[in-house]
């Protein structure tokens, strides 16, 4: 064999060799692809949640509950980090099944949210109008109060008039 064909046998081969690896890659795009989708509507669901928990918080809802939440919404952010990891060392099929549990965990913890929100918002109503009402039922109160008060009082500066008695004076010469 000559220079020349040694030549050609490396071109060739320099040519030829990548096309496995480019059919290789070709067939994973496609999931890398769809994992990407899903990584992207698994942050949209975490955003949402995050959202959903944040409206709740400032409806008035207990920190008990909000730091429920808050826990189930940052496990759901640990598992699309994980997700993100793993389609970064090209595991896509852990990478999807961790943004599927990802969108699973933000999608539970956005309703939870809105029924919290709904609760607190009834209760902060509900509060209010109490409030409200009671206002006036008070006032009642305290007129009656300081009616029969005043009366008692003035009954009792009557009766002390009543029982004085009326002296002579005498007159001085």
């Amino acid at each position: 064999m000559g220079d020349g064909q040694v030549t050609l046998i490396l071109l060739c081969l320099l040519i030829l060799a990548p096309i496995p690896l480019m059919a290789l890659v070709a067939s994973t795009l496609p999931q890398t692809q769809h994992a990407s989708e899903t990584l992207r509507e698994a942050e949209a669901n975490l955003e949402g949640a995050f959202n959903g928990v944040k409206a709740a918080e400032e409806a008035g809802a207990s920190k008990h509950e909000v730091n429920d939440l808050t826990l189930k919404l940052n496990n759901a952010l640990d598992l699309l980090m994980n997700a993100e990891r793993a389609i970064r060392a090209g595991d896509v099929e852990a990478a999807e099944n961790y943004a599927l549990k990802s969108m699973d965990l933000a999608a539970e913890v956005n309703m939870e949210a809105q029924k919290i929100r709904g609760n607190a918002q009834k209760s902060v109503l509900q509060n209010k109008v109490s409030a409200f009402s009671s206002a006036p039922v008070a006032a009642l109160i305290l007129a009656v109060a300081f009616h029969y008060s005043y009366k008692a009082w003035r009954k009792r500066d009557f009766n002390r008039l009543l029982r004085m008695e009326i002296r002579e004076v005498k007159r001085r010469r």
